[in-house]
């Protein structure tokens, strides 16, 4: 499979998060497990959703979780791996 969107680097709290655009502008997330560094994870997104204009989605990858985090009226979507890397809407 192959993503063939466009993507920029923008830097929230020294740490870079990616931005895809391929219609909707997607920032993404990698963590093992959002039970270890949900706290930091969150915080961060939320922090770049509020700094960057125009973000429709937050995803955070993990390697087993799925749910939905909604906090500040803004979502997070927690994903499988494998369920992120086999979506066709991303």
């Amino acid at each position: 499979m192959t993503l063939s969107c466009a993507h920029d680097k923008i830097t929230v709290d020294n740490r870079v998060r990616t931005i895809l655009s391929s219609g909707k502008k997607c920032a993404i997330q990698v963590a093992y497990s959002v039970e270890t560094a949900e706290d930091r994870e969150i915080k961060s997104l939320i922090l770049l959703a509020k700094k960057t204009k125009g973000i429709e989605r937050l995803i955070i990858i993990t390697n087993e979780e799925e749910r939905t985090i909604t906090e500040n009226d803004i979502t997070i979507e927690v994903l499988h791996a494998f369920k992120f890397l086999l979506s066709k809407d991303i």
